[in-house]
């Protein structure tokens, strides 16, 4: 159960309501986004204490740590921090976005952030966003490529797979491509918004519970690789009202029936 599907409640919340409803990992969010508040992870050795205690008694463990945004003003200093709390908790990928129009300066700190992982452990995995810099798939395999290091990987959600154009094509073209790092999943229907604006706002509270909308999802989960990490990834628009549990059991459900449909 990724961040972005209960976004407002804590972190240690967040755990219980994923392990409640059957979900074997989380995704935490260390690093706020643009525009965005966060309950502070980093530096918190209180919190990240109760974090581990809580990994260790439920199960439940961390996939992912969200989210390094590569920009006109990205600081390096945060890197060894940012990946040393990665390796601390246990994720696999520090989740990353491109979002620097000078793409020889965001390939640089990519590659430099590659390396700060390396020694952690961890891998960086590049997520392509149509209202950021590197907006589609291949511009982010492309990003990957150059890099070439052996802990750069590339995320898909499934949301911009389908806004960018790539849709169901792209995924078959990268389904067994050993950089794939994980697939983020929710579902869409309609036409995408007009605008950057508008396309991320549908992405921070407008997607649609897995199987409600119109993507291929079972064609899409179909062609990936047994043991691929699937991220539940659906702030969607009908669950706003319901609590967070109520949330995380109805995303679980959803994504099961889909698994599990002939």
């Amino acid at each position: 159960m990724a961040f972005l599907s209960a976004s407002e409640v804590h972190p240690l919340e967040l755990m219980r309501v994923a392990s409640d409803a059957g979900f074997d990992a989380v995704g935490l969010r260390a690093i706020a986004a643009p525009d965005s508040e966060i309950v502070p992870i980093l530096g918190d050795e209180k919190l990240i204490g109760e974090i581990l205690r809580f990994r260790d008694e439920s199960g439940i463990s961390v996939l992912d740590i969200e989210a390094v945004w590569l920009d006109r003003v990205t600081d390096r200093s945060s890197f060894e921090p940012i990946a040393e709390l990665t390796a601390r908790l246990g994720a696999r990928f520090i989740l990353v976005v491109g979002n620097d129009p000078d793409g020889a300066r965001l390939r640089d700190n990519y590659a430099a952030l590659c390396a700060t992982a390396q020694t952690f452990g961890v891998a960086a995995a590049l997520e392509f966003i149509p209202f950021s810099q590197v907006r589609t798939l291949d511009e982010a395999r492309q990003v990957v490529s150059d890099i070439g290091a052996g802990t750069a990987r590339y995320v898909i959600d499934v949301l911009h797979l389908m806004r960018s154009g790539d849709g169901l094509a792209g995924l078959l073209a990268v389904a067994d491509d050993p950089r794939l790092a994980y697939l983020q999943l929710s579902d869409v229907a309609g036409p995408a918004p007009a605008s950057p604006e508008l396309l991320r706002a549908e992405a921070r509270t407008a997607r649609f519970v897995p199987g409600e909308g119109k993507a291929p999802l079972r064609e899409i989960l179909a062609a990936l690789p047994p043991g691929m990490p699937i991220s539940v990834e659906a702030p969607a628009a009908r669950l706003a009202g319901l609590s967070p549990a109520e949330r995380a059991r109805i995303l679980y459900d959803s994504v099961r029936a889909l698994l599990e449909a002939d």
